[in-house]
């Protein structure tokens, strides 16, 4: 009896080590189409094999947004009347490429106030909620052009956060200049999924003026990139799910080498009783 079950003891280990490890690539690999995955060696490589129109971006700016502005012009500066009302608005420049996690923008740019309206040196009081950038950036070169020689104008948006939590390497709040941010590149500055995380069912809660709203998104799936959510607006939540088996491949796997002396323990045992049984 001892011998049979010592024979069978490498199977029972195995078996636990292979259970321990067992996410198939169908769970972890990102914006899969059909079957590509068991048929690799027929993908023909260097071509153009699909094409997505992905959903149009169309944010539309809120009460309480910050707003870095810009605005280019061949004016001489003697005759810009923005650059004596505010530096921060005048011609060239940029507005950085990202702020960190731990960046300020309470002090910088123009904050669109509690009726929707944004204050602007030179030009005055315009309506800014419910415009996107672009449509923005539109009306201020309108409205600019009236003291500025063919001006152009530039707006980040200073306050674009989002949060990401759950099966990722680093939860938390990130910043980002990038108003066109993919939900894909959002989840990898937080340092993408974890081993266990979910990605056929991401969470999402976007804020829209005074209500929630809920949607979930499948990141495994190539039709993604046609989404209407393929962009990540501020004050987007987005959550990635465990694996329904992420608790017991987990314990399994951190514990392994306790679940297999005690296994061990528990055969020899057996084999000392089957021994010694009178």
């Amino acid at each position: 009896m001892k011998l049979y079950c010592e024979n069978y003891l490498p199977l029972i280990l195995g078996s636990m080590l292979l259970i321990s490890s067992c996410v198939s690539n169908k769970q972890m690999a990102y914006l899969q189409y059909e079957d590509d995955l068991d048929r690799r060696t027929d993908i023909v490589t260097d071509s153009l094999i699909r094409v997505y129109e992905s959903g149009a971006l169309r944010y539309a700016l809120q009460v309480n947004d910050i707003l870095d502005i810009r605005i280019a012009s061949p004016t001489p500066e003697e005759y810009n009347p923005f650059r004596i009302a505010d530096r921060n608005i005048t011609a060239g420049g940029s507005s950085g490429n990202s702020l960190g996690s731990g960046g300020n923008v309470q002090n910088r740019g123009y904050r669109i106030d509690p009726r929707g309206n944004l204050t602007l040196p030179v030009i005055g009081e315009l309506r800014a909620e419910g415009l996107t950038i672009e449509q923005l950036e539109d009306t201020i070169d309108v409205l600019a052009a009236v003291e500025l020689e063919d001006p152009v104008t530039r707006i980040n948006l200073l306050n674009f956060r989002f949060s990401v939590l759950g099966e990722v390497a680093g939860e938390g709040v990130q910043y980002s200049s990038d108003h066109s941010l993919t939900m894909l590149q959002a989840i990898a500055m937080a340092g993408g999924a974890g081993e266990f995380g979910d990605m056929s069912r991401v969470k999402v809660i976007r804020r829209m003026k005074d209500r929630n709203y809920v949607f979930y998104l499948n990141l495994l799936d190539e039709s993604f990139l046609a989404s209407e959510f393929y962009f990540v607006q501020p004050q987007d939540m987005i959550v990635v799910p465990p694996l329904p088996s992420k608790p017991y491949l987990r314990y399994l796997g951190q514990n392994l080498s306790i679940v297999a002396s005690g296994v061990s323990l528990a055969l020899t045992i057996i084999s000392l009783l089957t021994l010694y049984k009178p």
